[in-house]
């Protein structure tokens, strides 16, 4: 195991020492950067808990002694019958902390044994070759519709799914604040060049510098705010909210998570580490606004069409029409043109059939 730092230890000892005594669960191990060995002191700790009698997973962010840490629970089922390939990098980077009947072990064990092999490596690739073709559906049908923004996000999207399936591929770590060096590395090593630079342009993260990148991150802190505000406001309609929706919104909405988000991406552009900087703050602000949009359709009692997501929200925040122009430029969707993301659009289907073939 990687040595941790006295801060991060004792607050996971503790929080280990706390959650075991809950009856239903049955393992807890560290995954994530701590794990790898390749965190940095913004860093949050990841805890894998197996949990008896979940239906699904979810995170909850929690702080202890100053440090950001994210429970992730997954059901006990999960990993005694036919271990979901989604887990695999969490099961095979667990340090395992605590193990009542050896269930985690096993599973770790087993997914260590096999994670490197062709069978397996194709099933975690097969799940994000099928997350690809949503967003690209998604994008395809945006376009169609008229909607530039919302076809112009979900193409990146798609092609952000790809990169990901050079990096099962290449064998490399899947991490959010890593994600630009693992992704090179990937594309270096199966010759898929093209393909990198290519999300780098649709991304605009070639562009990007450190007054970019701070601009950014303040743009961020002032949407995730205004959403917070309507989401605190709203509780009843969030607990309405179906059950996986429901802790989504609770998590990416969490004053810890933000908070701890916000300081990773401080140190990521301390560090000079820009076009993570800026892939870290866009990613975090999709995802926030995608879980955002479930909610204000249930408060509008209106049908969301995913496709038009960015039509959806102008019409959303058509009250605060300068959240709506905030989201926009955060996102680089302010000033597009019809020719530019045809080309988008056609360069990423182009991409997509590569990387799959």
């Amino acid at each position: 195991m990687h040595r941790l730092p006295e801060n991060v230890r004792k607050s996971l000892e503790r929080i280990v020492r706390d959650i075991r005594l809950n009856e239903r669960v049955y393992g807890i191990g560290l995954f994530g950067s701590w794990s790898r060995g390749d965190a940095e002191t913004s860093s949050d700790a990841d805890l894998l808990i197996i949990y008896e009698s979940l239906e699904d997973e979810y995170v909850e962010r929690i702080v202890s002694g100053g440090v950001f840490v994210d429970l992730d629970f997954i059901p006990k089922s999960w990993i005694q019958r036919i271990v979901p390939p989604e887990i695999d990098q969490k099961l095979y980077e667990a340090q395992i902390f605590y193990d009542r009947d050896w269930t985690l072990a096993n599973a770790k064990l087993l997914i260590t044994n096999i994670y490197s092999s062709p069978e397996r490596v194709w099933l975690r690739v097969k799940n994000h070759v099928i997350e690809s073709d949503i967003y690209f559906s998604r994008a395809t049908s945006a376009l169609f519709k008229g909607d530039l923004k919302s076809a112009q996000l979900f193409s990146t999207v798609a092609l952000e799914k790809a990169l990901m399936i050079l990096m099962e591929r290449a064998l490399r770590p899947i991490s959010n604040s890593h994600f630009i060096q693992e992704a090179e590395e990937a594309a270096k090593k199966l010759e898929a060049q093209s393909l990198f630079n290519f999300y780098l342009d649709a991304a605009k993260l070639h562009e990007a510098d450190g007054e970019l990148a701070k601009e950014k991150m303040e743009l961020l802190k002032i949407v995730l705010n205004e959403l917070s505000h309507v989401v605190n406001g709203h509780p009843k309609k969030v607990e309405e909210l179906h059950p996986k929706a429901k802790k989504n919104i609770k998590y990416y909405f969490n004053p810890a998570f933000i908070e701890g988000a916000l300081l990773r991406i401080e140190s990521l552009i301390a560090s000079n580490k820009i076009a993570e900087a800026v892939h870290y703050i866009k990613s975090l602000a999709t995802i926030a606004i995608e879980k955002y949009a479930i909610l204000r359709a249930s408060m509008e009692k209106s049908a969301l069409d995913f496709t038009c997501l960015l039509s959806f929200l102008e019409g959303a925040e058509k009250r605060k029409p300068k959240q709506y122009q905030n989201i926009t430029s955060l996102l680089d969707l302010a000033d597009l043109s019809k020719e530019e993301v045809d080309k988008t659009v056609k360069m990423a289907k182009e991409m997509l059939r590569k990387v799959r073939g």
